[in-house]
């Protein structure tokens, strides 16, 4: 099967598998697996036609992934520069930057300011471009589609000088306030280059302070860490050559979605689509309003460090107790939430960066190879933290046997059978760079720059964001929230107590074995922290599921424009003929599949429907009905604004 025909043959697979469809070889013979209804006569009479082409791709890709690495090592060297997709994680980053979603209009984004003395901005900028020309996706942009494009050249970059030197503190110290509120939270246009901005003040003769703005689309945290080494080692040595990288993300991407098939990706298929409906809710922490009325989510971070004696103490305790010192991070973060939660049942969202080894060059590369694994906690069963922390572990290390589906695609097919809209909503993570493999890059080229002053973390849909990394020899704690969400006071009390926590368990042995309620995470401020829970966040979805009744199919416009909508969507969905009064929801359709018929029926017709509109009206025929009344308005709205004769 040519490669064209073989990524059709991909997406018609992929879109019968967000259907809940699952399909797999048995005895020489095609069997299948879907929810009740969804299987309609019609999609079954299409798989029957395609019979003979479905068994021959999942013959060719149905491997186990360790064989499957030796046979996607090829790149597509000619194909470089053609578009490619998203990856479920940049999926919902793409998505969450619009305003028709709930915590939605923010881009995934970091912004650092960092204090550097003695710095030669001239060769700073060189190195710079040096590493745009080497990692493809510091080229990349996002195409309206969703599809992502990494262009052959770019405009040389110029890292833009401010000099204050001449300026008083005060005028000094504005400045630099008005830069961090322009850069902080900017949500940079995903189809514009570049996705990232580095500004320089000079505020002496010797001290600069950065401004470092990156957008996830396009890179992890380990991505910067291994791009921040090798930007130190092209400033500090111009003259070195970096080995040449004959692999890209676009290969990357390709040969992950054929591994999406391997026997591996089914089994953990099985394994979370059996727990998808015990999966519960996320933590029901006090919150200043519902997410729901938040329109532009502002953040903030608090940043603690544990001091490197504590910490290698702290790393000597999880042996000891025979626990991943991850999973002790993990554990402790969970008791510091059941601190505040209403259910002591919650889930919550790791973030992992595994690379696939399907070539050698994989670790050079940059992007975004961000996973989610959904995380269940249950804090009622075992009294001491050790107990808790083992039972977590064994649930993280089989969750993790179960990785090659990601926690994204789980909340997606979850909300499918709940009928409630598809995008992803998991609103608090806890990511750990502790465990990031050491031997490839040092941890502390994060900060070779200098000194970090300032830094927040924003992510659409997610009101708590902690992350935990090591840097010369201590662990650096960053708790990031959403101020019109969650209390500062209250953040206050919680970073206080999940610090209070990791020292306890390093330095009072007792803390490990005592029970859990007399553990130290009782609030240090309690009189200074906001009302108790004002709204919680029961539906992990967030959303009000108000639906419109789809009115009659007759009911619309004429028959040509009638042909456009349901091209229009089906060009899209892929899965022709619909139903008319079949939703489109519980099809398959995902945020991304909304987005594009949004913008096939404004190419195409010149109709601009809402994202809301369309998901409280997921049928053909609701969207006919919709598109009829819009172009009605236009109408009324022409005839107005026409004088009479």
């Amino acid at each position: 099967m040519g490669r064209g025909r073989s990524l059709t043959m991909l997406d018609y697979l992929r879109r019968l598998e967000r259907s809940g469809i699952t399909l797999w070889i048995s005895e020489n013979d095609l069997r299948y697996r879907a929810p009740r209804g969804v299987l309609t006569p019609t999609i079954l009479n299409d798989l029957r036609t395609r019979k003979s082409d479905i068994l021959r791709f999942l013959r060719d890709e149905n491997l186990d992934l360790e064989k499957a690495y030796a046979t996607t090592a090829g790149g597509c060297g000619h194909d470089r520069l053609s578009p490619f997709p998203l990856t479920t994680i940049q999926e919902a980053y793409w998505v969450g930057r619009r305003d028709g979603f709930g915590l939605g209009n923010v881009a995934c984004h970091g912004y650092t300011e960092i204090d550097s003395r003695h710095l030669d901005l001239d060769r700073l900028c060189t190195a710079w471009r040096r590493l745009v020309v080497r990692h493809d996706m510091l080229r990349a942009t996002i195409l309206p589609d969703g599809a992502q494009q990494v262009a052959k050249t770019v405009p040389s970059y110029a890292i833009a000088e401010l000099d204050l030197r001449a300026m008083s503190t005060e005028a000094k110290t504005s400045q630099l306030q008005q830069i961090r509120r322009q850069m902080s939270h900017q949500v940079m246009e995903a189809g514009s280059w570049p996705l990232f901005q580095i500004r320089a003040t000079r505020l002496s003769d010797e001290a600069w302070r950065l401004h470092m703005s990156f957008d996830l689309l396009i890179l992890d945290l380990w991505s910067k860490i291994l791009l921040f080494d090798e930007w130190r080692t092209l400033y500090r040595s111009p003259e070195t050559t970096l080995p040449p990288i004959a692999y890209s993300f676009r290969d990357y991407v390709l040969n992950l979605n054929r591994l999406r098939y391997s026997s591996s990706r089914i089994t953990a298929s099985d394994y979370w689509w059996d727990r998808i409906e015990t999966i519960p809710p996320a933590p029901e922490l006090p919150m200043k309003t519902h997410p729901s009325n938040v329109v532009s989510p502002t953040f903030d971070q608090i940043r603690k460090t544990l001091s490197p004696q504590t910490w290698a103490t702290f790393n000597a305790k999880a042996k000891e107790a025979e626990i991943s010192v991850s999973g002790v991070l993990i554990t402790a973060f969970t008791e510091v939430l059941k601190r505040w939660s209403q259910s002591s049942h919650f889930t919550i969202a790791l973030t992992t960066f595994d690379r696939v080894p399907v070539h050698p060059d994989v670790d050079r590369l940059v992007g975004d190879f961000t996973s989610l694994l959904l995380l269940e906690v249950d804090t009622e069963n075992e009294s001491t933290f050790r107990g808790r922390a083992h039972r977590l572990q064994r649930r993280l290390w089989t969750d993790l046997d179960h990785r090659h589906v990601d926690g994204v695609d789980v909340l997606r097919e979850r909300n499918r059978r709940l009928g409630i809209r598809p995008e992803p909503y998991i609103p608090v993570v806890f990511t750990s760079a502790v465990s990031l493999n050491r031997n490839r890059t040092d941890m502390d080229s994060l900060f070779w720059l200098g000194d970090p002053v300032y830094s927040v973390l924003q992510t659409p849909q997610v009101w708590l964001d902690v992350q935990v990394i090591e840097n010369a020899g201590e662990l650096i704690i960053n708790w990031n929230w959403v101020t019109d969400i969650l209390d500062r006071h209250l953040m206050r009390d919680a970073i206080d107590a999940y610090v209070g926590l990791l020292d306890d368990l390093a330095n009072d042995p007792a803390t490990w074995d005592m029970p859990m309620k007399r553990c130290r995470v009782e609030s240090r401020h309690q009189e200074q922290t906001a009302p108790t829970a004002i709204e919680s966040a029961t539906n992990m979805s967030g959303i009000d599921e108000e639906r419109t009744v789809p009115v009659s199919y007759t009911d619309t416009l004429d028959e040509k424009t009638e042909a456009k909508i349901i091209g229009a969507v089906t060009s899209v969905f892929a899965l022709e003929p619909i139903d008319p009064l079949a939703n489109l929801t519980a099809l398959g359709a995902t945020s991304v599949d909304i987005i594009r018929i949004i913008g096939a029926l404004d190419r195409d017709l010149g109709i601009r429907l809402t994202i809301n509109a369309v998901y409280r009206n997921p049928t053909i025929s609701a969207i006919i009905d919709l598109c009829r009344r819009r172009s009605c308005k236009k109408s009324d709205m022409a005839n107005e604004e026409t004088p009479e004769n």
